[in-house]
């Protein structure tokens, strides 16, 4: 170390090294200031950037469409250098990434659309303000994720044609971005049953995309079932009502295959005609009826099982065992008489000289007796047996007697005659003084003669003045239903042609007995007797 001695120059090393230090200094600044050196050109920037793809990986799969493009990119500056950041797929346009921030490029995103399938190159550029670029790529593989569009056929309602249809479902209609023909199937069966079925379509592209719509089939039913209906019943009656099988019927329908079957029959049925209404109903409630008729005869009487011409001697029983011939002996002289059966015709026959007398009372007679019952009857009167004198009125009449007693003094009547219709008893004597003719009612007037006087203000009305009357050789049909009252008197209801003449009570010291057919100095016919217990 160099230093100042007092009284001369004697400078120390320190003072020597900061004198050199300042004269470059110095020099430095001199030569920056200089022109020459001011006019000499900067550097060129010609390094590139660095850029990467991060997202999709290197060999990854992806479908097909919207891809998202990650990555970074850096220059000397930290990313502050790049000017942008572009991405494409090969051959494809590119598309400009967007930076974490203005300016920051060391993250950014792309979005790039790929529609093709298979390999695909994707590739990032980054350009720096030099003008510097720098490329990367990945390659990743893109698959079709896209089903087809699937438009089924309209929904169809069809009338069944048995328990199932056959259904023509039409034609979907069916779209895919690569597949020009997708494929086409559906679950439809080969017939369609009753009801709804949802038939499920299926389109499936060549990349085994599959999609599915659904069609609803609507079958319904509207048609009736078919009927068969049991044939009619026709039979006698067992009483005033019958119980009877009337059948079954045969039901088919083209859906249910047991539809329901109902019938409003009555446990027990009236004489007469009934109509039975069958009714089907299917499980779609359509109904079908048919009808059958149950007809209830009273039970046959009739005579004489068939035989033609035959005589049938006083207290004879008739073939058919249901008769007894029987005379009355009634009339002026009482001749007592034969019962002859010209089928079915009723003639009085003598014993002697086989001439048709006047005053003879021929009848027929049931073997049983009733006590509650109705008669059907169908009588004619064909001629008059009378030979000297005109007939009476009376005479040219058909008969009735009922609750005959066996003493033949106990019994009621009622005859057609050609005026009119009459009705009575006796009650206890053959003579007319014993005859209580209750009413008769014939041209509009009405009369009765009760122990031999005479009234034309009866007790007992017929319900008509002008009730039918006989014309000879035409028949006449008669009904009567006779019954005891619980509270006494025998009920009376009698019909002639269809026409209600009495329907009354009366009260006399018998109830019940035979029922006897009666002409009086008379031919007549007889047909369809029927008797029915009540």
């Amino acid at each position: 170390m160099w230093k100042l001695v007092r009284g001369g120059y004697n400078i120390t090393r320190n003072a020597v090294c900061f004198t050199v230090i300042l004269f470059l200094v110095l020099s430095i600044v001199s030569l920056n200031n200089s022109p020459a050196l001011a006019a000499r050109p900067p550097t060129k920037d010609t390094k590139p950037p660095s850029v990467k793809i991060s997202d999709p990986l290197e060999g990854s799969v992806h479908p097909r469409g919207l891809i998202k493009v990650k990555g970074t990119a850096s220059d000397d500056r930290d990313g502050r250098g790049i000017k942008n950041v572009q991405v494409h797929v090969k051959y494809g346009p590119y598309e400009n990434a967007i930076p974490k921030s203005s300016g920051d490029w060391s993250s950014w995103t792309a979005s790039i659309n790929i529609f093709l399938v298979g390999l695909q190159k994707i590739e990032a550029r980054a350009t720096d303000n030099s003008g510097n670029t720098k490329l990367h790529y990945v390659t990743i593989t893109t698959v079709d994720t896209t089903p087809p569009q699937l438009a089924p056929p309209a929904d169809v309602t069809v009338e069944a044609a048995g328990l199932t249809t056959p259904v023509n479902l039409g034609t979907p209609t069916v779209k895919d971005d690569l597949d020009p023909d997708p494929k086409i199937s559906n679950d439809a069966p080969a017939g369609f049953p009753f009801g709804t079925t949802l038939v499920a379509w299926t389109a499936t592209d060549f990349s085994g995309n599959s999609a599915i719509a659904t069609q609803k089939v609507i079958v319904i039913d509207t048609t009736a079932p078919n009927l068969l209906v049991p044939d009619d019943v026709v039979l006698d009656a067992t009483s005033l009502k019958t119980t009877t099988a009337i059948g079954s019927v045969v039901a088919t329908d083209i859906v249910d295959p047991n539809p329901l079957i109902t019938n409003d029959a009555p446990s027990e049925f009236p004489l007469g005609d009934s109509i039975v209404t069958w009714t089907a109903t299917d499980f779609s409630g359509n109904s079908a009826i048919v009808t059958q008729t149950v007809t209830i005869n009273p039970a046959l009487y009739d005579n004489f099982d068939g035989q033609s011409d035959y005589l049938l001697p006083k207290g004879v029983t008739s073939p058919n065992g249901k008769w007894i011939s029987y005379s009355t002996g009634y009339g002026e002289n009482g001749v007592s008489s034969e019962m002859l059966y010209l089928h079915p015709r009723l003639v009085p026959f003598t014993d002697d000289d086989g001439i048709y007398h006047n005053s003879v009372g021929p009848a027929v007679r049931t073997i049983e007796t009733f006590q509650d019952y109705r008669i059907d009857i169908d009588m004619r009167y064909d001629q008059t047996a009378r030979t000297d004198t005109e007939p009476k009125r009376w005479e040219e009449a058909v008969w009735l007697l009922f609750d005959h007693q066996l003493d033949t003094t106990h019994f009621r009547y009622f005859h057609v005659d050609r005026d009119g219709v009459g009705i009575g008893f006796y009650d206890g004597g053959t003579n007319p003084a014993s005859q209580q003719i209750i009413n008769e009612a014939r041209n509009g007037l009405q009369v009765s003669r009760v122990n031999g006087i005479y009234s034309t203000d009866p007790v007992i009305k017929a319900l008509t003045s002008y009730p039918p009357h006989v014309t000879q050789g035409q028949w006449t049909h008669i009904t009567m239903e006779i019954s005891e009252e619980s509270s006494g008197g025998r009920h009376i209801v009698v019909t002639v042609d269809g026409v209600p003449v009495y329907d009354f009570i009366q009260t006399t010291s018998f109830s019940g007995g035979h029922i006897m057919i009666y002409c009086e100095d008379a031919w007549i016919s007889v047909d369809n007797v029927r008797i029915t217990q009540m």
